[in-house]
Formats: C-alpha cells, structure tokens, sequence
C-alpha cells in the first residue's frame, strides 16, 4: 500500500531479521504522516532515499538492540540515507525546513567501513521536539 507516490508500508516496514514485522493500524497510521510530512518532501528536494529502518515491532527492535523507547515502535521514526545527494546537506535542509521530534547525523564504523544515515522522527505530544544531534563515536552531540 501507497503513501505518498514514493513511500509505501511494505518499505517502511521492511527488515532483514526474518521476523514478522507488521504494523497495527495506528502504527500505520503514524507512518503515514512520516511519509507525507517528513520522506517525502525529502525525497522530493533531494532525489532517491534508502530507508534503512522504519518501523519495528518489538522483537525486531530487540534483534537491531535499540532501546524499549525507540519512536521506530512506535511507527514514527525512519533511518534514510540520501542515494542522489550528499548526507550533510540532506541534514541540514531537513533541520532547517521539516517539523521533528529528533533530527539525528549519525555515524559509526563497522566492519572496517564508514556508515553514515539519518534518524528523523515524527514531532512526539508528551517530549522535547526539533531535537537536533549529531552521533558520532558512541556519543550523542546537541547541535
């Protein structure tokens, strides 16, 4: 099912764990406004985004060890990677233009290789919003 003309559940709540990840109704309906508030206008400004986490169920969020409170429960969260554009200006666009609960640069080595993604979420109703950090070296950074 389609949410916007790029984004759909199906890619939303995709993962690689092999566990059943299917989103309830409000869950969905949360990721709906990612999509249509947040990805898309992305996308649009920017080109192709690879959407490296959307939403997980709780057996999933344990599998990728994030925490209990993790918005991707909640189907308010998205990890993206920018295919067309560079990372930084992606992130800063975002910060500058889109409403958020968190906005987060991250980075972190595995395997010997730089990975680099974006975490956005959805404004939260009871938290600190337009949160924007950068992750870097196992320490989070308020900018």
């Amino acid at each position: 099912m389609k949410f916007t003309k790029n984004f759909s559940v199906e890619e939303l709540c995709h993962t690689d764990t092999g566990i059943e990840n299917i989103p309830t109704y409000q869950e969905s309906e949360k990721l709906m406004y990612l999509a249509h508030f947040i990805l898309q206008p992305t996308r649009d400004k920017f080109g192709a985004l690879k959407i490296t986490s959307g939403y997980r169920c709780e057996a999933v969020n344990a599998k990728v060890g994030s925490g209990k409170t993790s918005q991707h429960l909640l189907g308010e969260a998205s990890d993206i990677v920018p295919l067309q554009a560079d990372i930084d200006m992606v992130f800063d666009w975002m910060k500058t233009n889109l409403k958020y609960g968190q906005l987060i640069r991250e980075h972190k080595v595995k395997d010997g290789k730089d990975i680099d993604w974006i975490h956005v979420s959805l404004p939260r109703y009871y938290g600190a919003n337009m949160q924007t950090m950068i992750f870097k070296d196992g320490k989070y950074i308020i900018v």
